[in-house]
Order: C-alpha cells, then structure tokens, then sequence
C-alpha cells in the first residue's frame, strides 16, 4: 500500500469551513476528559450507552490514535504525533494477548495497521510493529484451525470487523518494516482459506450463516433457515473487496480470479431494481429454501446498501480488468443522486451507517473517475453533513441511534472522531491510507 496523489474533492471556503470544524472534532475527540464524559452520560435518562474497548479501532483508544495519526499526517508541525502516540500506547496496553483477537477492528490487526499508519513510512514504532505482527503470525494457524470449521461458521468468522476478511486487509498492507519473515506465508494461509468462500456449496449458496450460527435471537428469528449476508462490513461485499484488493496489489492465489468472478456474479444476481436503479438486500435466504421471502433493498450507507457494494464491485471490475462492471459499479453509486434523501434511510453524520462513510465512498470514486456526477453527490453529501456541526455538543458531532436518541459518542466507527477523518480527507492533499482498513482503497 504507497502513498498516491490525493485530490482534494473540497474546494475554497467550502473545504476552510469543513477543514476548522474537522479539526474543532478533532480536538475534542482526543479529549480523555471528553471520552470519559460521554461514557458516564449513560446514567442520564434516555442517553445511551458509549461503549468503549480500549484496544479497538472502532469504539476505543485505538481509533482515537488513527485519527491523531492522520491529522498529524495533514499537519505535521501541530504535535498530534504525541496524541497518537498516547493513545496507542494506551490502547497496546490494554490488549490482553493471551485470547488471541486478531479482528482489524477489535483486536491485533487493527493495533498493526493503527501503527503502521503512524510511523510515517516506517520511521516510528518499529519494534511494537515488529512485536505485533510476530503475535499475529503465530496466532495465525490457531485461527485458521477454527474458520475452517463449518459447522461453526458465523459472520464473525470471515468478515471486515472480526474476521478473515479484515485480518487479511492488514495482511496484504503491511510492509516489510518491522514485519518478521514469514509475513508473506501468513497472508497466503489467510488468502487461501477466504478464497475457499468463493465456492457454492450443494445448492450454490456461497458463504451460508447456519441458524445456529446467530448470535442474535431477533436475527435468528428472522432467518429460520439462515442467510448470506450482503454487506460490505460483515459479508459477501467485504470478501469481494479483499481479494479485489489482494489481486490488484499482485498476491497471486490459485483459485482466485475465478473464485472473485464467481462472487460478483452472485452479488449482482441478489440485485433488487426500483425505479432509480438497483439496490441489494442486507441478507438473503438460501437458495433451497422453498418459499424464499421477497428481497428488499438496504439503507443506503457503508455498511450495507449501494455506496460499499458499489465500491466493492468497481474494485472488482479494476482487479478484472471489467469495465461493463465497474460501469455497472458507478451507475448504482451515482442513482443516489435520483434517489429521494427520505429513501436513503441516513440519519446519522457518523462512518458505519451514516452521512461520513457515504462521503468516504464519494471520494474514492472520484478520485478514480472525476465523473461529474460523483462531485455533485461530493457536494450534495458534504453539505448536509458539515449542517449537522453542533459547536454546544461534546465532540462537534452527535450520533442518532435506532431509537432517534441524539447523543455524544467519539468511537471512530459511529462517532465524531470518524467524521472527521473524513472531513479532512475531503479537504487535504495527504491520502487517506486509513480507508483501507474499510476496503475502500
């Protein structure tokens, strides 16, 4: 993963406005008297509560050290290196090495991939990098031992947050500084068992969630027979992009190519047309089930819905050298635009299922495509997320949860400290090499 031109999609006093209310976010974020005010607001009637994993990129300190660590990258003179080095310490620390949780969101992956990212090429942090992917290497083996297991096959098991999915995404990223020698072995194992998902079983459902597999009851209910999800954080869309990815960065496994093309011909059959184009289901049924219920199509967001699948579909097309597809690609991610805002079903400015991972997609594709449209969808998101600034809230922007409760939150993944991540990747010229770790680039 190299460092590549990075355009500024933002411009004049649009970008001076989003660039001072990012870093406002910033600021407040990397506040540990803010985190802890937010955290203890729970006891306030009707507040939920801000969970908070030390060691996790998503909701912990470990995100809070990623943020740092890019705006040190866009402002190198300001002393956020010494914020980022805080916070990852704490973060380290706090990572209890003996239950072995390599998820890139959760766990080890993410703590490498947190200190790779702020080393600076390599200059920084060369033996905590070295102790991490050593653990993570010898971890390997175990955790393959499991995933293998089919009885037992969840999406935890291969997905972006836990999973094979977001191991690998660090796998194929890091580079030889601080990494021992048996790093290209450990990505090949990793490769190698998420391309045996790109196989159908019996009846051609590829990646099927037993029902016993749900942890959640309501899941469980709502998938008697079990599903196939169709998300980018948690299913199919994320696979897609990791061998994408992997191809595209020249990892060269037996089996896939064909087991990607295989992938994206499943994807785009679960397609659900609508007047403004296709959308896809955040799950479906598996093929043998007699009365498979009719498909609907997701929110619009990163997580599940059109703006990941569609990226993960045009990283596709690039790995296979598809045009038709990553046409297909642009043309699902542009409907946005004729999409009315009330059916996109976005409430929230945070990255996972809200206004700041729709405009994190947006870059991306325009940085590919420059299309005219994708700058107008630029402008369009970007609007109404900096109109959802609130300079009285803790951290600049509050979170909405499923109950329409607005709240303070700072974790990285649905909080402030993500909207900023990307207000500043809208603005800056430093590429933003954090959106690997949500199979953007």
């Amino acid at each position: 993963m190299h460092a590549r031109i990075w355009k500024p999609a933002l411009k004049d006093t649009v970008a001076a406005q989003a660039t001072n209310i990012a870093l406002e976010a910033a600021r407040r974020s990397c506040r540990l008297a803010n985190i802890q005010n937010a955290r203890e607001a729970r006891n306030a009637k009707g507040n939920p509560y801000v969970g908070w994993h030390s060691p996790s990129v998503a909701g912990g300190d470990a995100g809070i050290a990623l943020l740092a660590g890019y705006v040190h990258a866009c402002f190198p003179d300001e002393g956020w290196d010494v914020i980022a080095h805080e916070y990852l310490s704490k973060a380290v620390d706090a990572y209890d090495f003996r239950c072995a949780d390599l998820g890139l969101f959760t766990g080890a992956t993410g703590l490498a991939f947190t200190a790779m990212l702020a080393s600076q090429g390599g200059g920084r942090y060369h033996g905590l990098r070295k102790q991490l992917d050593g653990y993570i290497n010898a971890c390997v083996n175990r955790f393959l031992a499991n995933a293998y297991n089919h009885d037992t096959f969840r999406a935890a098991t291969y997905d972006l947050v836990c999973g094979a999915t977001g191991i690998a995404a660090y796998l194929i990223s890091r580079n030889d500084t601080g990494s021992s020698a048996n790093r290209d072995k450990v990505c090949s194992d990793v490769l190698k068992y998420l391309v045996t998902l790109t196989q159908p079983d019996e009846h051609d459902n590829f990646c099927l969630i037993l029902p016993q597999n749900i942890p959640r009851q309501e899941r469980r209910a709502a998938h008697p027979y079990g599903y196939t999800d169709c998300g980018l954080a948690h299913g199919v869309p994320g696979l897609v992009s990791v061998l994408s990815l992997a191809m595209s960065s020249g990892w060269e496994i037996d089996g896939m190519k064909n087991g990607l093309t295989s992938l994206v011909r499943w994807l785009l059959a679960q397609n659900v047309e609508d007047e403004y184009g296709i959308n896809w289901p955040t799950a479906v049924e598996p093929r043998d089930v007699s009365e498979r219920p009719e498909l609907r199509g997701s929110r619009m967001a990163w997580c599940y819905g059109i703006p990941g699948i569609a990226r993960a579909l045009f990283l596709a097309g690039k790995a296979l050298d598809d045009e038709n597809l990553q046409s297909t690609a642009m043309s699902s991610f542009e409907s946005l635009l004729d999409r009315p805002r009330k059916v996109w079903g976005i409430f929230s400015p945070n990255f996972c299922h809200g206004l700041a991972g729709i405009l994190q997609v947006c870059l991306r594709m325009y940085q590919d495509t420059g299309s005219a449209r994708m700058v107008s969808l630029v402008e369009k998101v970007s609007d109404e997320l900096l109109a959802l600034y609130d300079p009285a809230s803790i951290f600049g922007f509050k979170d909405r949860n499923m109950e329409g409760v607005w709240y303070d939150n700072p974790r990285l993944l649905e909080g402030a400290s993500g909207v900023a991540l990307v207000l500043l990747a809208a603005t800056q010229p430093m590429p933003p090499l954090w959106d690997r770790m949500f199979l953007l680039l």
